[in-house]
């Protein structure tokens, strides 16, 4: 299933060697980070809510944007920072380290998720 969210993550299209580094864990590492790089905040009243996104491989690459979750809301209220198809999540709430990782960072996360 889609995981849900509720705090910070940084959203993208491409890559390059930058490195950001979360508040609370190591410096996340990413070959390449274009400038089309966003940080996306949702916010979840619980930890069963859904982040609506379809996502694929371990590099969580976005290949589906659903109807309901928190995603299209976010796309609603920031209509020129849109979360699309083709987008990559690269980390959340600074967890950085693999997709399966970050996923379960993303699902057992409640209140505000940050991509």
């Amino acid at each position: 299933g889609t995981p849900a969210l509720g705090t910070e993550a940084v959203v993208g299209d491409d890559f390059d060697e930058t490195i950001l580094e979360p508040a609370n864990s190591a410096p996340c590492l990413f070959r390449t980070l274009p400038a089309a790089t966003y940080v996306v905040e949702l916010h979840k009243a619980t930890v069963d809510d859904k982040l609506g996104l379809s996502v694929t491989g371990k590099s969580l690459n976005i290949v589906g944007v659903l109807e309901e979750g928190l995603a299209p809301v976010w796309n609603a209220a920031h209509p020129e920072l849109q979360i699309a198809v083709g987008h990559r999540i690269l980390s959340a709430n600074g967890v950085c380290k693999d997709g399966p990782t970050v996923l379960a960072a993303i699902a057992s996360a409640e209140g505000k998720v940050l991509l």
